[in-house]
């Protein structure tokens, strides 16, 4: 019989005013119906699994089999989604109108398109990845990611396959019909350190000044009282200018090297006084609560006496599986922005939209939602020798995002300014501003 339990992705209401496909499969797994659970908030598409074959045939709803050559729509499945545990995968890429891989027999595609989306959304190759595959912080490179190796990093590859397999379903279900899905921007702001000097001794800020070359930009902050790593201001007059509510991600320090030094009452007050009613403040877990479930609580507690807290973005991107995702729910975390590199631009899960983290050490799906970012602003600034060809390639990275309908998350920081070498703030402001008015603005 068809389990009429099997819906995924979409809430009872949404479930009856969306159209249905059947899907057939010999047999089950908790792989398989998280896939089915994510492709249906990706497509808007109401998924329905049976594994009764007689049932499937029966049934008059626009179906597809996902098994070996049948009559009707079908994809013969590869292995992955009906295994358990982690083995090396030997992955030949493909390439036709988009890359692809997990070659199959199909007649609407020519790969499994289950297998390879649940491949790169639960991050499969970082659990299997060696050890030489991650840098100093335990995080994985880029450089050894499938995505990086054969060139499609910069694309969010599986919005480009899902478009596919959606013009193709409706080719051969004329009646079929999808939930409508709309461009996403969201403007996110990680606060690694507020202020540079305000809210401190000034004895012992003239000191460290001293020792790390910054006497003067401390000498302007007593003339003018204009702090160089406070820059909300500028962040909430775009947010206003462009009807955005943005994210801001706050690191409340620790006294490791890596991070900034612990955030003061006083600071905290003065932050969100500022910020209050114009944006949501959520947690920037320092570098050494990324492994440690301790410490992230009682970072999260400082601001629980501010705001709700139910999302998160690593400081250094510092994300290792399953370890990290296991402690930020373990602290009550729910929401994650931290999959994307700290080093270059990307689709990290070659995916734009949100998704809910499978574990694989524990074979199931999880209550954390996944927010990819693609764009960092320190992704262009650290490389001005090849900023206009950066610049380019993140204005095309918008312009796809909106004609896919994707969800187009970047990640800017409120103190960058005061880092700038060429001290050229302005140019910098100009190039956010743009990004924002082109993220904003609708396709024609």
């Amino acid at each position: 019989m068809i389990r009429k339990d099997f819906f995924y992705g979409t809430s009872p209401s949404t479930q009856r005013a969306l159209n249905t496909l059947l899907v057939y499969s010999e047999k089950t797994s908790s792989r398989l119906t998280y896939v089915l659970s994510q492709l249906s908030g990706f497509i808007g598409l109401h998924f329905k699994l049976t594994n009764d074959l007689k049932d499937f045939q029966k049934s008059s709803l626009p179906k597809l089999s996902y098994a070996a050559q049948t009559k009707g729509v079908y994809i013969e499945p590869v292995s992955l989604l009906f295994e358990k545990g982690l083995t090396d995968k030997e992955i030949k890429i493909y390439k036709s109108s988009n890359v692809y891989f997990f070659k199959t027999t199909s007649n609407i595609l020519e790969f499994d398109l289950f297998a390879a989306i649940f491949y790169l959304i639960s991050r499969y190759e970082e659990y299997t990845a060696s050890q030489s595959a991650f840098d100093q912080y335990k995080r994985f490179k880029f450089e050894h990611a499938l995505a990086h190796q054969h060139d499609f990093l910069r694309v969010p590859l599986i919005d480009l396959w899902i478009t596919d397999f959606k013009t193709k379903l409706k080719t051969e279900f004329k009646t079929l019909r999808f939930s409508k899905k709309a461009y996403q921007f969201e403007s996110t702001i990680d606060v690694d350190q507020p202020f540079a000097f305000k809210h401190q001794s000034n004895i012992t800020t003239a000191f460290k000044s001293l020792l790390k070359g910054r006497f003067k930009q401390y000498k302007r902050y007593l003339e003018t009282k204009e702090d160089p790593y406070n820059h909300l201001s500028f962040f909430t007059s775009l947010s206003k200018k462009f009807n955005t509510l943005p994210t801001y991600f706050l690191n409340t320090g620790s006294h490791f090297k890596i991070d900034p030094p612990p955030i003061s009452y006083w600071a905290l007050e003065d932050l969100f006084t500022a910020l209050k009613g114009t944006a949501r403040v959520q947690l920037h877990p320092s570098y050494h609560a990324f492994l440690d479930a301790q410490k992230l609580k009682e970072e999260k507690r400082i601001l629980e006496d501010y705001t709700k807290v139910e999302a998160s973005r690593q400081h250094f991107i510092a994300l290792e599986f399953p370890d990290t995702y296991n402690a930020l729910l373990g602290a009550g975390i729910i929401k994650d922005y931290s999959m994307g590199y700290p080093n270059t631009m990307g689709f990290r899960a070659s995916c734009s939209n949100p998704f809910y983290w499978y574990d694989l050490s524990q074979e199931k799906t999880t209550e954390l939602l996944v927010y990819p970012f693609w764009m960092m602003d320190i992704h262009v600034t650290k490389t001005k020798n090849k900023m206009l060809a950066i610049e380019k390639q993140a204005k095309e990275t918008i312009a796809l995002l909106k004609q896919i309908n994707g969800y187009n998350c970047m990640v800017f920081h409120s103190h960058l300014f005061a880092l700038d070498k060429d001290h050229d703030v302005q140019k910098h402001k100009d190039l956010i501003q743009q990004l924002f008015e082109q993220s904003h603005t609708h396709t024609q």
